[in-house]
């Protein structure tokens, strides 16, 4: 019987080089990208297989996004792969939990909330924003925290801006600001 051995941080660099692809892939959609994120997660398969359990939560945050690659583009609007994408997701993020894994479990809950935003589905994409803002803030990722109720202001406040209304904004960052204070308890 062959051993496997891999240390810790091998897994983790292929894992940081499947989420460059899986971004990659988002981005600009190259094919190349696509291969290069599906070759990571038959290597991660492969070690789970052979009894490496750390990688685990790793490996299905990754099949994930492997998932997640059929919400891009044509296929977009196909219910069948946000609910597969969803429950690969929630799969991923359970087992990150248990794991102890928080900041990829931020990583997944916020890259989960921009599937749902893409896929119109906005409460879904607030709640797993907000869990994935909790636990940036529970590691201590204030600035992260920030970024985040900047770039989307309309998904974390209450109120939906309207588009041509551009005096709603100001007020609305201020109510944000307000939200953000509260969750955070910086005041």
């Amino acid at each position: 019987m062959n051993t496997f051995r891999t240390h810790f941080s091998e897994y983790l660099a292929f894992a940081y080089m499947g989420f460059g692809y899986y971004w990659l892939y988002m981005q600009a959609g190259k094919r190349q990208d696509r291969r290069n994120l599906s070759r990571i997660v038959r290597k991660f398969e492969k070690w789970v297989k052979v009894g490496v359990e750390n990688c685990r939560p790793l490996f299905l945050l990754l099949r994930a996004f492997q998932i997640a690659q059929r919400c891009k583009g044509k296929n977009s609007s196909r219910t069948s792969n946000y609910k597969d994408t969803k429950a690969a997701f929630d799969d991923a993020i359970e087992q990150l939990s248990k794991g102890s894994f928080l900041r990829y479990e931020a990583i997944a809950n916020e890259q989960f909330a921009l599937i749902a935003l893409g896929c119109k589905d906005h409460d879904e994409a607030r709640k797993y924003m907000l869990q994935s803002v909790a636990l940036l803030k529970r590691h201590c990722f204030h600035e992260k925290v920030d970024w985040l109720f900047r770039r989307h202001v309309s998904l974390l406040s209450n109120e939906q801006p309207m588009k041509s209304d551009k005096l709603v904004i100001p007020a609305l960052m201020g109510r944000v600001r307000n939200e953000r204070d509260s969750l955070l308890d910086w005041n």
